[in-house]
């Protein structure tokens, strides 16, 4: 048997519960790869891949000056309305807000905090850059050896343990807007997949004036995300990946998958008012619907391949988490569409 789309169609069509068993087992496998492995291979590192001069100048410098870096420095906020630095009250809960920090330990931080108060006596002129004009603000420096979602947890759990009447304590800097970031686009992301869903679903029923027709791209979209996350946590445990390529396999995969398989879908339906049996319409769409879905496949494959070139972490994981759904939703189209279709028959319609 030559392997070329029609021949997989007219294959996948012969043995269609054979096929919807693989690719069952298959989306089982994966959800339990991902379930287990995919959260430990997400990083929200952002790096270059070809050591620039601005790396390496960075280098020169810490060892010609010894210096030590954190990874990031947070800065816990305390404030109060009614007191200034200048009070006993506010420096007891600026010492407090010290205490549980450094009861983080070595573990979490790189050094020890410093406050205000430390630096009046040693350096007036650094102790009043942790003030504000109206002293009512302060802050406390938390210099980290690792920054990740964990680490800010744990520092909001610190800032919300500190409780004083009149007093509140706040966490901000890079790392803690890099999760609220994070957050929010993945909340942002979740509404508006669902919306994108409902919209494209009340769309293929117009198309299709069939709720099975309109259907199936959506279920083969879902399928093509489960098997590219399956094997992104595959691939994660030899290079890393970008926690948005979560959202770029997402999108990705609904777009191609109901577009790949509205194609075909409106093919075998054609091939079936013109009178050919169940089968021989599967073969046809496969001959010309699934070959041009083949090379459209390939075509976006190579576009994406480009951002591989860029030397920056967060392109080449998001290119490749879009490279393999396109691959996953081919693959699915090729196979489990012709599966579902010779299962389906007329009810399709």
């Amino acid at each position: 048997m030559k392997l070329n789309p029609e021949s997989l169609a007219r294959s996948s069509s012969r043995h269609p519960w054979r096929t919807l068993g693989i690719w069952i087992a298959l989306i089982v496998a994966m959800g339990a790869v991902t379930t287990r492995l995919l959260a430990g291979v997400l990083t929200q590192d952002i790096a270059f891949t070809n050591n620039p001069e601005s790396v390496r100048a960075q280098d020169v410098l810490d060892q010609k000056f010894a210096t030590t870096r954190s990874a990031d420095t947070e800065f816990f906020i305390v404030h109060s309305g009614s007191s200034t630095v200048d009070d006993p009250q506010f420096r007891s809960v600026v010492q407090q807000v010290q205490a549980r920090i450094a009861a983080l330990g070595t573990g979490v931080l790189s050094s020890p905090p410093v406050t205000y108060y430390d630096l009046l006596s040693k350096a007036p002129q650094s102790a009043g850059q942790l003030v504000s004009r109206d002293k009512h603000y302060t802050l406390v420096p938390a210099d980290l050896k690792d920054v990740d979602d964990a680490t800010i947890a744990k520092l909001r759990d610190v800032a919300a343990s500190v409780r004083s009447g009149g007093f509140t304590v706040q966490v901000a800097g890079q790392g803690a807007l890099q999760a609220d970031f994070t957050k929010i686009a993945e909340e942002d992301l979740r509404k508006g997949e669902s919306v994108g869903v409902a919209i494209a679903l009340i769309v293929l029923i117009v198309v299709f004036a069939s709720i099975v027709a309109a259907l199936v791209p959506i279920v083969m979209g879902i399928f093509a995300i489960f098997v590219a996350l399956g094997l992104v946590a595959l691939i994660g445990q030899l290079v890393h990946f970008n926690l948005f390529v979560e959202n770029m396999v997402t999108m990705i995969g609904l777009a191609v998958g109901i577009d790949y398989s509205l194609f075909i879908v409106s093919r075998y339906r054609e091939e079936r008012k013109k009178g050919f049996d169940k089968l021989e319409a599967i073969g046809a769409a496969g001959a010309t619907a699934n070959r041009a879905v083949f090379f459209s496949g390939l075509t976006v494959v190579l576009a994406l391949s480009g951002m591989l070139i860029i030397p920056t972490t967060i392109f080449r994981a998001l290119a490749g988490g879009a490279i393999i759904v396109t691959v996953a939703s081919l693959a699915a189209s090729m196979t489990l569409l012709p599966a579902l279709l010779s299962v389906l028959g007329d009810r399709i319609n």
